[in-house]
């Protein structure tokens, strides 16, 4: 008997649970003056395989946790959750710039009211900004944030909030046009 794969253990143990149910409802089946005989004939065609398939799920269950722990250890980077520490270590990007570099190199300037500004608020905290608080740019789409906001956000996101462009790519010729006015 070779027994290779899933199917074949689960034909032989069907198999196996069918000679058992019908051995003992044969051996049971004759009237017992022992009435405990008496139910558990009565009930062993059903109680039998339920046992047997409640154990043979268990045994399945507890190897294929085994299985997803030992996988777990092996790939500790496959982590569902992270430790706030492990968020804010060193993230290094296809291109190799670390977004420290690229959080240093944001403009900032300090806020100033223009008559222009219909909407002064920070997109991260929904918070309004007030005079005078220091605000960084994205120079690739020309987004601004508080600072103390942006940089937090950079580091596990390297787009912005609103358009989602990545802020690591290349600034476009018209944004360099733009801030030399």
């Amino acid at each position: 008997m070779y027994l290779h794969n899933w199917e074949d253990w689960f034909h032989f143990f069907t198999g196996f649970l069918a000679f058992i149910t019908f051995s003992a409802g044969l051996v049971l089946s004759s009237p017992s003056k022992i009435p405990i005989l008496f139910w558990f004939s009565l009930f062993s065609p059903i109680l039998v395989p339920l046992c047997m398939y409640s154990l043979f799920f268990s045994v399945i269950g507890a190897l294929y946790a085994i299985g997803k722990t030992i996988m777990w250890l092996k790939n500790p980077k496959g982590q569902l959750h992270t430790f706030p520490a492990e968020i804010y270590e060193t993230h290094e990007f296809s291109d190799g710039l670390h977004y420290e570099s690229i959080v240093d190199s944001l403009p900032t300037y300090l806020y100033e009211k223009q008559p222009r500004d219909s909407d002064n608020t920070c997109s991260i905290c929904k918070e309004e900004v007030q005079l005078g608080e220091v605000m960084a740019l994205l120079p690739v789409c020309v987004h601004s944030f508080h600072k103390t906001c942006i940089d937090p956000w950079l580091i596990t996101n390297m787009t912005c909030p609103i358009c989602r462009c990545r802020v690591d790519q290349e600034i476009p010729r018209e944004v360099l046009v733009f801030s030399e006015y």
